[in-house]
């Protein structure tokens, strides 16, 4: 690889795009190019580009202040450009530069606002990619490759750390250098993100704790809710199944018996008017007259009473309880009951059927007088009694159940004196009589019938009313409509129903126990543990990291010093040798100095990490080269000098340029520039440093910056750079082929 162009547009005294294009190498190697002109033209102004297009950031090696002052700042005839471009054109056929691309143009610019660019190829890169670039095609702006005015005193007087720089760089090291500190700051960013998500786990740990203990509780109470729920379902669905069956026996029941009962009732209907027309026909006797019309009004007496006492026996199955103003009751009844025992006893004695019939008629009224003046204050006055006590088991419902019994009885005397007289007026009247009879039978099938009825009915007001109360139950139970949360099918029962109810209710105690939480807990919980689930894996991946990042870094190390120690030491020797080829005798070596122990760090933070994540904290620091630089030692002949200060300005010319062509003779650099090296040799040290470069050109290209004759004469082809009246600088080229050919002519 070697330069074969340079552009030059607004830099500095370059107002006008300049091309300066080099030779290419011959069989003679390199032909070596010469830059010359008068003070002041601008001559290193070409050596400030190329030192700028490889990087260069310090504007003190640039020779300017600030930025700006490289961009062409205008002149009388010409007025300012707003930006400075250099482009630097390499041929890369032997593919020095790890670029698929026979040639590399690596261009700069700068604009007046500040914003700069790098480019390759035409294409934006960054810095660092162009330090890369040249580090690993063993050229930069840092090394060897730009010698500017004063670089040879400062390559003896340089600091023993910035002559280890320029060993490192001929050495090959400096890409390795650069990927360690790439990894050094990675390292280091890598430490910081660790302590950073470790602080963040300290942080949410424990709260992490207290969630899952929260969330295994809401499982567990879940579990218990589900399985509460089942039982429920099976506990109420088969209560509930069973109340419902009994419901419908009942009703099922009454719809066999009511049309029973309508039918009676038709014909009971049917044989009273046969009756009446028989009996306007055949008229039956005034006693067995007031007899049937006695025991009419007593059977209707009887019915009325009996209504009033279903009535008061339906509301006891709904409110079972006892009347609070009953004694008073209490006592009337009892007198009744006196007055229709005396009463029943002249009826059976028969001694006055008549009279007594009157009286009983009397009797009935006050009967019924007292019924009405009583049944409609029973019910309203029914109030709570102890509980499973039933209005029916009272005294005062007792007697008037006494009383009916006692009615029952006059009714059937009644229906036995009917018989006896019917008895008597047999004869010709045995139709009717018959009709009688078969009425008689049908009030006593429609009687039994109508009982049963009625004791059916109240036993399904208590069957529904215990359904409607098993209905609030399971509401309150399973929250929801019985008749969808039981519906079919119903599941059978696992267990008896008193073991199952003491199962859910040990269910129920269980849940309380545990006591309500918040759903949005298991929200809570599930972010949380997924932020410490990512956090803990970033830290084994940091972690991780640190350890890769270590041995990088130790291999680096190893690497760079194996490869400096050969480079050192090669070109030591041949320091050593090229010092004694200039200067005709005398001693010159490099020395290496040691560096000294780096006092200990303070680790608190660091120790912090690595207790809690096991690193080792002594393999993650930045392993230093234990080589602190390099010293120059050089005696000329009939000299006994320690050190290089004190050496002449032309011996230190000649030193400096023994240790520059050592470094090229180890690991020549694609090109060097050399801006007057030469300015301080007399005419013998100038043939000398001629001839030197003569045999380095085999191995590298040289551009030099001359005034001095011997090494001009050296030089193939030149550039001239002279400037205008308008302070602009222009250029001139000369081949020496080209002026030979001029000459012969």
């Amino acid at each position: 690889m070697f330069l074969s162009k340079l552009e030059v547009h607004g830099f500095k005294s370059f107002a006008q795009k300049i091309s300066l294009s080099f030779p290419i190498r011959s069989s003679q190697g390199f032909p070596i190019t010469a830059v010359v002109g008068p003070n002041g033209s601008g001559k290193s102004n070409v050596v400030d580009s190329i030192r700028w297009v490889l990087g260069e950031q310090s504007m003190k090696h640039l020779r300017g202040k600030k930025h700006e002052d490289i961009i062409f700042s205008g002149s009388e005839t010409k007025s300012r450009l707003g930006y400075a471009e250099v482009a630097m054109t390499l041929d890369n056929s032997d593919h020095t530069m790890p670029l698929d691309m026979p040639e590399v143009i690596i261009a700069r610019r700068l604009y007046r606002d500040g914003e700069s660019e790098y480019l390759v190829n035409g294409r934006k890169v960054r810095l660092a990619d162009i330090t890369m670039l040249l580090a690993q095609s063993h050229m930069g702006q840092r090394s060897y490759s730009v010698i500017g005015q004063g670089m040879v005193d400062h390559l003896l007087l340089a600091t023993p750390k910035e002559r280890k720089e320029m060993i490192d760089e001929a050495s090959g090291v400096r890409p390795y250098e650069l990927k360690r500190n790439e990894a050094l700051n990675r390292l280091s960013t890598t430490k910081e993100n660790l302590t950073q998500a470790q602080t963040v786990l300290t942080e949410i740990e424990p709260r992490l704790r207290t969630l899952t203990r929260m969330v295994k509780r809401l499982e567990r109470r879940e579990e218990l809710e589900q399985e509460l729920t089942k039982l429920s379902k099976e506990y109420y669905g088969n209560r509930w199944r069973s109340s419902n069956e009994a419901i419908q026996t009942i009703q099922h029941k009454e719809a066999l018996l009511k049309p029973k009962l309508t039918e009676l009732n038709t014909r009971r209907t049917q044989l009273e008017v046969r009756l009446r027309t028989l009996e306007k026909e055949k008229p039956v006797s005034t006693k067995l007259i007031e007899i049937q019309r006695a025991y009419e009004k007593a059977s209707r007496e009887r019915e009325e009473f009996k209504e009033q006492y279903w009535r008061l026996k339906a509301a006891s199955a709904t409110h079972p309880a006892v009347p609070a103003q009953l004694k008073k009751i209490e006592v009337e009844l009892q007198s009744v009951i006196d007055e229709h025992e005396g009463l029943l006893k002249r009826l059976m004695s028969k001694s006055d059927p008549f009279a007594t019939t009157a009286l009983f008629e009397g009797f009935i009224k006050k009967l019924r007088d007292l019924l009405h003046k009583h049944a409609a204050g029973v019910q309203p006055s029914v109030a709570k009694a102890s509980e499973g006590q039933e209005l029916e088991s009272s005294p005062e419902l007792l007697k008037m159940l006494k009383l009916i019994e006692s009615i029952e009885k006059t009714l059937t005397s009644l229906r036995e004196q009917m018989k006896a007289v019917e008895e008597e007026e047999k004869s010709g009247r045995t139709l009717l009589f018959a009709l009688q009879d078969e009425l008689r039978a049908v009030e006593r099938e429609r009687e039994h019938l109508e009982r049963t009825l009625n004791e059916s009915s109240l036993e399904r007001v208590r069957l529904e009313t215990r359904h409607e109360d098993l209905d609030v139950e399971i509401r309150r139970a399973l929250n929801g409509e019985p008749e969808v949360l039981l519906a079919p099918p119903i599941p059978q029962l696992s267990k008896p129903l008193d073991e199952l109810e003491r199962t859910i209710e040990h269910l129920r105690h269980e849940i309380e126990l545990i006591g309500g939480i918040d759903p949005e807990i298991a929200k809570e919980y599930a972010t949380t543990n997924e932020r410490f689930t990512f956090l803990n894996k970033e830290t084994q991946d940091l972690t991780a990291s640190l350890g890769e990042l270590e041995r990088v870094i130790a291999n680096l190390d190893e690497t760079m010093a194996k490869q400096f120690q050969k480079a050192f030491e090669t070109i030591s020797k041949e320091f050593s040798r090229t010092f004694v080829e200039l200067f005709g005798g005398g001693k010159a070596q490099l020395m290496l100095l040691e560096a000294e122990e780096p006092e200990e760090e303070t680790e608190t933070t660091e120790s912090a990490i690595a207790l809690d994540r096991n690193i080792d904290i002594s393999k993650s620091r930045s392993v230093q080269p234990s080589i602190a630089g390099i010293d120059i030692i050089a005696s000329p002949p009939g000299k006994k000098l320690k050190s290089v200060a004190l050496l002449s300005g032309g011996e230190k010319a000649l030193t400096a340029i023994a240790l520059l062509c050592a470094i090229l003779s180890f690991h020549p650099s694609p090109f060097v520039v050399l801006d007057e090296v030469d300015a301080a040799l007399d005419e013998a040290n100038s043939l000398r440093y001629g001839t030197i470069l003569k045999q380095l050109s085999h191995k590298t290209q040289f551009v030099v910056v001359t005034h001095n004759r011997n090494t001009m004469h050296m030089a193939q082809s030149f550039y001239g750079v002279t400037m205008s009246s308008d302070g602009i600088s222009q250029i001139l080229s000369l081949k020496m082929e080209e002026a030979e050919e001029i000459t012969h002519d």
